[in-house]
């Protein structure tokens, strides 16, 4: 979000990406919820999750 506010990238780039990783995390999300019970892989979860969010900015540079 913050690379379209400091003019790293473009608009278009900014909604194109922003609109696919918006509804990746909505499919998540659903999914998560319909999990019945509670996660064993959990700290699994987390690692994988944070490392994604970390290589944020190199999905939106390409």
């Amino acid at each position: 979000m913050f690379g379209y506010a400091y003019g790293e990238f473009d608009r278009a780039r900014f909604s194109k990406f922003s609109a696919e990783l918006k509804a990746e995390m909505r499919e998540i999300q659903v999914n998560l919820e319909k999990l019945s019970g509670p996660l064993s892989n959990h700290r699994m979860l987390l690692k994988n999750g944070l490392k994604v969010m970390l290589n944020f900015s190199s999905t939106w540079s390409s």
